[in-house]
């Protein structure tokens, strides 16, 4: 299963990263990964902040009401043994493959000798297949919730009405 990943494009300026993590913080959104980086595009150097979070819809909604841009992108995740050389069969069948790695980064997790890798590809559906048929463990969003979240912040809600109680016009 694919996982949507919340997007922030940001100029590359100091504060960038502490304004977008305090309206999450603000918003009780709660942010389980983070990678930022700087990018070149067409239109010039852009720092994207590329977040796994437990409200995508919430996260790009307040965003985007505090004037940025923010949008979800497909990633595929999967459990790491969190033990020396573990990451590396992944890899070796990613290579066999012919799949090619857009970006990866990993995070150490609460439950014990796991880690997460989240991976985009420039083909997401075949890596899925890939890992898959090779009996690696993929990530979905109720493993998300239900191993890492706080369930007390990520109850479903109407985004617009939730919106409406804690954003004065």
């Amino acid at each position: 299963m694919l996982i949507k990943q919340l997007v922030v494009e940001v100029k590359n300026k100091v504060g960038e990263l502490h304004n977008i993590v305090s309206i999450l913080s603000k918003f009780n959104i709660d942010m389980k990964a983070l990678l930022s980086n700087t990018e070149l595009t067409d239109s010039g150097v852009v720092n994207k902040i590329r977040m796994i979070v437990m409200n995508n819809e919430l996260a790009v909604s307040v965003l985007e009401n505090e004037g940025y841009k923010a949008y979800l992108e497909n990633v595929v995740i999967v459990d790491v043994t969190d033990a020396t050389g573990s990451f590396t069969p992944i890899l070796k069948v990613l290579k066999d493959n012919k799949l090619n790695i857009a970006y990866v980064y990993t995070f150490l997790t609460h439950v014990e000798n796991k880690a997460l890798a989240v991976f985009n590809f420039d083909n997401n559906e075949k890596a899925l297949k890939v890992l898959k048929d090779n009996q690696f463990t993929i990530v979905t969003n109720n493993t998300i919730k239900s191993r890492y979240g706080n369930s007390e912040l990520f109850e479903e809600r109407n985004i617009r009405e939730y919106l409406s109680t804690i954003i004065t016009p």
